[in-house]
């Protein structure tokens, strides 16, 4: 299926495998804690989470932007969102959210991060109560971006950054333009300053905006579930960014994102002009990137970012323009428009890969966007920047997908952090702010957030919201003649108790469980019953059911032992599995499939084939630096070298016009010769041109 094709293993959880109690709070800021458990991966998973999220700011707005222009204002309930810690370790950090009687939780563990989200954004009509929970080392990057096995084009890429100078209409700051900017950066920085020990200016304020083919798509045509999305999304990036310590002599760490503003589009936008919200259906990244940024409003934020779910050529998953550790050049974080038509602090993301299908949204996270909106590149291909896997592996920035497997494969690498460091000293002065949030209490109204709570009979979340469910109405009341919601309870058909023997849960091979009945007397579907043994049934990425769990490759071969990559000649495209405290080997003769990722490249008949990176070098990196008072200190200071350098410039193209005349001319007289001593004089002189070749790139 869709979903295993992307992972290699997840399990599904009913929210009744969710356990929720909640502790009254005894200080006066009434915050209300939970403490969350559920098992998965033989593990028990126990938060503890306050409500509210660190990456909306204390002022923070949405609205939906309809098709006229119009909008209206979107309440985004502060108290769907949680933050918090795993019991008895405020190390490993968790956010999570409520989303119409499900949960969505992300947990930052040491060597790895579990998400767990519903599953009607990627199982076929699921069951509306349905949860996966996978491991990010879990997923198949391969499958993820198809596309980089036969990226032998360097402008096939997955995530690609511009440079405002290659746009027709970009225009250079003139000097005016950067006297006024550099006086109002030193009034700023003169009132607030970074400090030593940490910066008071660490957060980059965001515009997230959602068009339609995203609302539609992971929002499922809800504007919470939308916004859900799109808040989910920023805190795992955010979380990312500021665990990174940029510079460590600097102290340049604890950096991240809040959302400012959230707009969405529930339906695309229809003007007589172009529009980035526009129903078209082959939208050019590069395209839809420029006209994204045609909003004037931009220059208000840090940066501004668009979610889509659109399928763009050559596996393009975002595009964002670049930043430069030039103070006052534009692109990616604190560009200012000022006499440019276009933002250059914009990027954008989608959820859709080249095969059309939905991503999870862990890969979904692209951090390279928001990594090139700061000012990294792509890895380069050094020991450094690109490790193997006997030194924890390549980094987040590198051009090829990632195994997940190792170490190295979720952080910054030494090239990435020189870059944005270089860039957080030259430009976050200017539009970085203080983090300011505001923890929430339990007083906001809760009707609506999926979760039948105290002095409700059911809530359908958004239907019951939108008057769409026949079973509870917008006050999360029971409608005349109704017993329940299907929202709700899975064993509620047409607002009545369902029969003895329907279906509440479908079987699961790749879960290994048997489908479940209701029982006739239970709103609540029972648990469902593991395949049994003897059927030798394949679950997950070759895996076998035994005991109702699903044995993976290389636990059946040897058992507590995990998927790895083989670095050994002849074998990197083996299927490799590491034991506790041991070497990563070859269990068998099987390859993996064509396509996965291998040391230096990509599995192609059990062969590792190398492929090109798609490297984004900085060709413009010395003109960037060049300005009048740079080029006048030079000549100053090497009046030889100027002199040298002008003659040769004045002699160099007058040399070459002298040859082409001489050699014009010599030519004309030797035929001149042959003319006279043919005596052939009805001949015309024949016609010459010089062409001049030119290769493309």
């Amino acid at each position: 299926g869709e979903l295993g094709d992307q992972l290699r293993y997840y399990e599904t959880l009913d929210h009744l495998d969710i356990k929720v109690r909640r502790k009254r709070s005894t200080d006066s800021n009434g915050f209300d804690e939970k403490y969350v458990s559920f098992s998965a991966f033989n593990r028990e998973f126990n938060l503890v989470l306050k409500p509210g999220t660190k990456v909306l700011t204390a002022d923070f707005s949405a609205k939906l932007v309809y098709s006229d222009g119009r909008s209206a204002p979107l309440n985004v309930n502060p108290n769907d969102f949680f933050s918090g810690h795993i019991t008895g370790d405020k190390s490993v950090k968790a956010d999570a959210y409520t989303e119409d009687g499900v949960w969505g939780a992300n947990i930052y563990d040491e060597n790895d991060t579990i998400t767990l989200e519903p599953a009607w954004r990627h199982l076929p009509s699921p069951n509306n109560h349905t949860m996966i929970v996978y491991r990010h080392s879990d997923v198949k990057w391969d499958n993820i971006f198809p596309n980089l096995n036969t990226s032998l084009n360097h402008t096939v890429k997955v995530c690609g950054t511009r440079h405002p100078e290659d746009d027709p209409d970009y225009t250079p700051y003139s000097e005016e333009d950067i006297k006024q900017m550099e006086e109002m950066f030193n009034k700023k920085k003169s009132s607030t300053r970074h400090k030593r020990d940490g910066l008071t200016l660490d957060t980059c304020h965001v515009i997230a905006v959602a068009d339609y083919t995203f609302f539609n798509g992971p929002g499922g045509g809800f504007p919470h579930r939308t916004a859900n999305y799109v808040v989910q999304t920023m805190q795992k990036v955010d979380t990312i960014f500021r665990k990174t310590v940029w510079n460590q002599e600097l102290q340049l760490t604890g950096l991240g994102f809040q959302i400012k503003e959230l707009r969405i589009h529930p339906e695309p936008t229809v003007t007589n002009q172009s529009h980035y919200n526009m129903k078209m259906d082959n939208w050019p990244d590069s395209n839809l990137l420029r006209q994204f940024g045609q909003d004037k409003d931009f220059h208000n934020f840090c940066l501004a970012h668009l979610f889509t779910h659109r399928k763009f050529a050559g596996g393009v998953l975002g595009l964002a323009y670049i930043a430069s550790a030039r103070k006052f050049a534009n692109g990616g974080i604190c560009s200012l428009i000022r006499n440019n038509p276009i933002a250059y602090n914009t990027g954008f993301s989608s959820t859709m890969n080249t095969k059309g299908n939905n991503l999870l949204s862990q890969e979904a996270v692209l951090v390279t966007t928001h990594g090139h909106n700061w000012g990294s590149e792509h890895d380069a291909e050094t020991s450094e920047c690109a490790p193997n896997s006997f030194n924890k592996g390549r980094y987040i920035m590198y051009p090829y997908a990632v195994s997940g497997y190792e170490e190295n494969n979720h952080v910054f690498s030494p090239c990435s952090k020189r870059y944005v460091s270089a860039v957080i000293m030259a430009r976050s002065g200017s539009c970085f702010k203080g983090k300011k949030y505001t923890w929430y209490t339990a007083n906001v109204p809760m009707c609506g957030n999926g979760i039948v709570d105290k002095n409700e009979d059911c809530d359908s979340g958004g239907l019951g919201l939108s008057g769409q469910d026949p079973c509870c109405s917008a006050t999360c009341k029971l409608n005349p003649g109704s017993v329940c919601s299907s929202t709700n309870y899975e064993c509620c058909q047409n607002c009545n108790l369902a029969p003895r023997g329907t279906v509440c849960r479908g079987k699961s091979k790749e879960l290994c469980q048997e489908e479940a009945e209701c029982s006739g007397y239970s709103l609540d579907c029972p648990g469902s019953k593991p395949i049994a043994d003897e059927t030798a049934t394949v679950c997950m990425d070759e895996g076998l059911c035994k005991g109702g769990k699903c044995l993976g490759y290389c636990e059946r071969h040897k058992p507590n032992s995990r998927p790895c990559r083989c670095t050994d000649t002849g074998k990197e495209c083996f299927r490799c599995c590491r034991p506790e405290n041991g070497t990563c080997e070859s269990v068998s003769d099987d390859f993996l499939a064509d396509g996965r990722p291998c040391s230096f490249g990509y599995c192609d008949k059990g062969r590792c084939q190398r492929g090109k990176a798609n490297m984004i070098q900085r060709l413009f990196s010395f003109i960037e630096q060049l300005d009048s008072s740079t080029v006048v200190a030079f000549m100053k200071s090497n009046i030889v070298g100027t002199i040298v350098v002008f003659s040769l410039i004045i002699w160099v193209p007058v040399s070459w016009i002298v040859s082409c005349i001489d050699k014009r001319r010599e030519k004309k007289s030797k035929k001149f010769q042959e003319h006279m001593w043919s005596n052939v004089l009805s001949h015309k002189l024949k016609n010459y041109t010089i062409r001049d070749s030119t290769q493309r790139h």
